[in-house]
């Protein structure tokens, strides 16, 4: 680690307090295995782990930027960092550009709008459902939503239980999620899916656009997209999952080398694959919703 890189993380872990340290931690739990952050008590020790895991270092202070945006201490971000709420405003618009999720955030900004009434009265509400020992006074909110989710009350697509609480003491919150979740949904339906592979020399009589990367729209409120999907003779229509999606997308990794090509006339649009090499286990694992 250089010098200039140790005295700014070390400036900036002097101006964290107790529970600023809690919340990078908790933002971090994605990236971070949790036994690790639990054992973590001090700020310099929380970035020494996320620089062994290379989530921090020279040139690479964009995850420590997010962090302090994600906390609100921009005066931190603009003072060591030289970044400004506008800035990171931008640059986190940009696809792929944010490493803490949109989940994590809104459990996080949750959490802090919560008074210490509604923290109680949500750690009543849970106590069927995690061991009292979680949920003592001195328990935090964010401590609570980890064990929430380590006992699979919560998970990124599926809120259900803890809007269900809210509704009963926080209505205003439950809308937070019901926004967050109609947000995702958009973004879902419009999701653009793009395979970076070399394109082959295969059937050009089909038409449309063929080549090594495109982009295909979803442009009905479904989840689902609708592919029409060829291999050797066979040609067939099926619906693919998200899941199926990310299927596809790893078999193509693997160096098969599928053309893509689009034609105009359905619904969502078409994707034509050619080329999978007629490989029955994964045409049938992609029949399969």
């Amino acid at each position: 680690m250089s010098a200039d890189l140790r005295k700014l993380l070390f400036e900036v872990s002097e101006a964290l307090v107790t529970d600023e340290l809690a919340a990078l931690k908790f933002l971090s739990v994605e990236h971070v295995p949790r036994r690790k952050l639990e054992a973590i008590q001090d700020p310099k020790a929380f970035f020494e782990v996320l620089q062994q895991k290379d989530m921090i270092g020279v040139g690479n202070l964009s995850f420590l930027k997010e962090l302090l945006y994600c906390i609100d201490r921009m005066d931190l971000l603009s003072a060591q960092l030289g970044s400004s709420r506008e800035q990171m405003d931008r640059e986190l618009q940009l696809p792929g550009r944010a490493q803490v999720s949109a989940y994590r955030q809104l459990l996080y900004r949750l959490a802090e709008d919560l008074a210490p009434e509604d923290v109680l009265n949500m750690k009543f509400l849970l106590q069927m459902r995690l061991p009292k020992t979680k949920l003592q006074e001195n328990a935090s909110m964010l401590q609570v939503f980890l064990e929430m989710e380590m006992n699979g009350i919560i998970k990124e697509d599926n809120l259900t239980m803890l809007k269900d609480i809210l509704q009963r003491f926080r209505p205003d919150l439950k809308k937070k999620i019901d926004a967050y979740e109609e947000k995702k949904r958009e973004n879902y339906s419009r999701e653009e899916v793009r395979y970076s592979v070399p394109a082959s020399v295969h059937p050009e009589e089909r038409g449309g656009e063929q080549g090594a990367a495109h982009w295909v729209r979803n442009t009905s409120r479904s989840p689902l997209k609708y592919f029409s999907i060829s291999w050797e003779r066979e040609h067939k229509f099926i619906t693919l999952s998200r899941w199926n999606r990310r299927i596809l997308a790893l078999y193509v990794g693997l160096g098969k080398n599928p053309i893509f090509q689009t034609r105009p006339g359905l619904l969502c649009g078409d994707l034509v694959v050619s080329n999978l090499c007629g490989d029955l286990a994964v045409s049938n694992l992609l029949s399969k919703k």
